[in-house]
């Protein structure tokens, strides 16, 4: 013992305290000094596993039950197979259970157990055991969790749901129950329409999360049976979009309008507001698809309004003069007198310098209008052929069949009486808009005069 207090090399003093220790042990039956250098030992090397064999063995023979389970746990900590230790945290629950009374250590030491081995089942059996004595929140949340390990079905669902309900009630960290809750949802089969979407969904609420809310009512309706449990829950979320999410969240917004077409096609107001959406968004081929497929379930009316918005889709943001055509076609099958139809048809054979067909077209919507105004279009018509030879021969009759309409009609009087007179020119005595020069402006100029001097005229005799 001199030797080993006065050596300075601490392999040989180990060495001199194991036999030291030995001697104790073997020779003079001295057990308790033996103790005093294993503790030694321990003190100069942690790891002096005999060392600290023997001092559990020690405080297990004599019921020190806080320094046997101090040792167990020094063990535990220094053991080189993490199988060998189950044994010994098996024994570290035991006594923290039933010798201490410290379920917060046995639950801990039942939790390590089952995280080597998740089907031991004095483990399992242990922390069922354990439930009655657990009322501490942090405690409770920690035995469930352990539960949860090997839960399966049912049982892990119940399990999930009171853990969340401790966050939410007695630690008051809701965003800790939000993710639990999300996390049931994921591992429930039923997903979003199992038990884990009414507490989620009054948490979101509470929250102000409204696109999260919406994200789980979508995923609800994806995941219920029924058509019109998806359509309720579908119709919850497109409210709730409306009234929370400002207008940015369009991916949701679109999604949740085609869910609705599909369960319930006739549905106007959605399908309206999904082709807004598209067409605010400058998706016009996707508009003009959903607007196809409107036709099929629309009547002659509701047909008539989607193939006037083909039309000007397909001719003003898609620049496809001949699907607008068609479209314009089609109106002409079903209501052969729309004005507009007849306008946008005339539109486009100008557009083409086919001058017959857009003369044909402008005096058939003509025959619309009340006699004055249809004269001022005959003129018009007139002075097409004025200025362009392939047509000139239809001149005159537009003339006469505009004076025929108004008697009164200054362009159309005055274009007769040069006719009758032979002049070479009847511009621009004749000319609607009685300017000099007026015949060399362009379409858009001259338009844009005329409906200045049409409006100067109203204002000054709503008469004319």
């Amino acid at each position: 013992r001199m030797a080993a207090a006065s050596s300075e090399d601490q392999e040989l003093t180990l060495k001199l305290l194991r036999i030291i220790a030995n001697i104790y042990e073997e020779k003079l039956d001295a057990p308790a000094r033996a103790i005093d250098i294993h503790r030694r030992l321990l003190d100069l090397r942690e790891a002096e596993m005999p060392s600290l064999e023997v001092v559990i063995d020690w405080h297990r023979q004599r019921n020190e039950h806080r320094d046997l389970r101090d040792r167990l746990q020094q063990w535990c900590v220094l053991a080189p197979e993490e199988e060998s230790r189950i044994a010994r945290l098996l024994e570290i629950a035991r006594v923290s259970q039933q010798k201490l009374n410290d379920p917060e250590e046995a639950l801990s030491a039942f939790g390590r157990v089952l995280e080597l081995e998740p089907e031991e089942d004095e483990a399992r059996a242990g922390l069922e055991g354990l439930v009655s004595s657990i009322t501490e929140p942090k405690l409770r949340k920690r035995w469930l969790q352990m539960q949860l390990a090997t839960a399966e079905g049912e049982r892990a669902i119940e399990l999930r749901l009171e853990i969340a309900q401790i966050l939410e009630t007695d630690l008051e960290d809701v965003a800790g129950a939000v993710k639990e809750l999300k996390a049931l949802i994921e591992a429930d089969e039923a997903g979003a329409a199992g038990a884990g979407f009414e507490p989620l969904a009054r948490l979101l609420d509470q929250r102000d999360a409204y696109d999260q809310l919406v994200e789980l009512l979508k995923a609800r309706a994806e995941g219920l049976e029924g058509d019109d449990n998806k359509l309720e829950a579908l119709d919850e979320a497109i409210n709730l979009c409306h009234d929370k999410l400002p207008e940015s969240h369009l991916d949701i917004r679109e999604q949740l309008y085609r869910s609705v077409l599909e369960l319930r096609p006739a549905d106007r107001d959605v399908r309206v507001r999904l082709a807004r959406l598209l067409r605010e968004a400058g998706r016009f081929e996707d508009l003009c698809a959903l607007l196809e497929a409107t036709l099929a379930s629309a009547d002659d009316s509701q047909q008539i309004a989607t193939l006037h918005e083909l039309g000007r889709i397909r001719l003003l943001n898609l620049e496809k003069e001949e699907a607008a055509q068609e479209a314009y076609e089609k109106i002409n099958d079903l209501a052969p007198e729309d004005e507009s139809a007849l306008l946008a048809r005339a539109q486009l054979a100008w557009k083409g310098k086919d001058l017959a067909r857009y003369l044909d077209l402008r005096r058939a919507q003509a025959k619309l209008l009340e006699p004055r105004e249809a004269a001022l279009v005959l003129c018009h018509l007139a002075e097409v052929c004025d200025e362009n030879a392939p047509v000139k021969g239809r001149m005159v009759g537009f003339y006469r069949e505009a004076r025929a309409l108004d008697p009164e009609n200054v362009p159309a009087m005055e274009a007769l009486k040069g006719i009758g007179r032979r002049l070479k020119t009847l511009r621009p005595a004749a000319a609607l808009l009685p300017l000099e020069g007026e015949r060399e402006l362009e379409a858009e100029e001259r338009a844009s005069r005329l409906k200045a001097l049409g409006d100067g005229a109203l204002a000054s005799n709503p008469a004319t």
